[in-house]
């Protein structure tokens, strides 16, 4: 009876290792992203990389619920992103206002489907708001140990014919997020080409590694197997032509931290209009006027969002209002 019992327990441990939960967010969580713009030179193809740093971090409430603050260095993208691990899902949302978007859900299995919106889809995008199917989960080994990829595809997208006339498809890996980018929602289309000769990335953006609480989980082998002469470690790459667009796109802000008066000393823009959001995601404050000079005396003491816009599109900075 005791050997029975003993191998019951054991059978038990095993199945409930076999099912736990690799959480995609920790205290903090920071992906790397590369995007390729693909100029031909001398009928060569050069790289020209913008890579940035997306990081959730710090803990705000929205309608009763834990989000995790979402910033893009180099593209114009901030909001909040959430995790339930009871139900293995993942959601984002750009602010307090804003509806809050299905991202992941790794409790997936083959065969089942989910609906996922594009906010920004136009007609022809690879990846169309819709409902999207799972062909096939496939446990692989990446730096942090093995991981459940899945891979998920919609009827309504075209025909990639770069990848053999099969449909762009997406990629999730369990613990880590999408291949191509962490709010892959988002992405402005159209954005997929490939990203290089040699490995299969069929979207401009792609995942170079990621890090949570400070340990690389994961970071894309063929990238690195084949461009490493190009790489200053197995997250950042600098290829011939390549272009640094955080210098050009980064909001700068004066004085900071700030009591009465923020000035923006991006000289160079030609600004639309001026927004700046509180923690929560609310915004405090809204301007129309071409100004430099924002009056932040009625702002009470904290952190906050400015969104800058122009003509072409907006910027994101960060201050501290005293």
């Amino acid at each position: 009876m005791k050997k029975n019992f003993f191998f019951l327990f054991f059978i038990s441990f095993l199945t409930s290792e076999g099912q736990s939960y690799n959480s995609l967010l920790g205290d903090t969580t920071e992906w790397n992203v590369v995007l390729d713009v693909f100029p031909v030179i001398h009928e060569r193809s050069f790289f020209d990389i913008v890579e940035g740093n997306q990081v959730a971090w710090g803990d705000t409430i929205i309608g009763g619920l834990n989000y995790k603050i979402f910033e893009q260095q180099w593209w114009s993208l901030i909001g909040y992103m959430r995790e339930d691990t009871s139900t293995q899902k993942v959601w984002f949302r750009e602010d307090a206002a804003s509806p809050e978007l299905l991202l992941y859900d790794f409790s997936l299995n083959q065969n089942d489907s989910v609906f996922l919106t594009f906010p920004n889809y136009i007609s022809g995008d690879a990846f169309p708001t819709g409902w999207y199917y799972v062909d096939s989960v496939v446990t692989r080994n990446i730096t942090i140990g093995s991981r459940k990829f899945y891979y998920l595809s919609n009827p309504a997208s075209p025909v990639n014919m770069m990848d053999n006339g099969n449909r762009f498809y997406l990629v999730w890996i369990e613990g880590i997020g999408s291949n191509i980018h962490p709010a892959y929602i988002y992405l402005r289309s159209p954005e997929y080409g490939p990203l290089s000769d040699n490995c299969p990335v069929y979207f401009r953006f792609a995942l170079a590694c990621e890090h949570k609480d400070g340990v690389q989980q994961f970071f894309d082998t063929c990238f690195w197997n084949n461009y490493q002469m190009f790489a200053t470690d197995s997250c950042h790459y600098s290829f011939p032509g390549g272009i640094n667009e955080q210098n050009s796109s980064s909001l700068s802000l004066s004085p900071n931290p700030a009591t009465n008066e923020l000035r923006i000393k991006n000289s160079e823009l030609r600004i639309k209009n001026i927004e700046i959001y509180n923690m929560l995601g609310e915004r405090v404050y809204k301007s129309e006027s071409p100004k430099s000079e924002i009056d932040i005396r009625s702002l009470s003491m904290g952190i906050y969002v400015v969104r800058v816009y122009t003509d072409r599109t907006h910027l994101i900075g960060k201050f501290v209002k005293e």
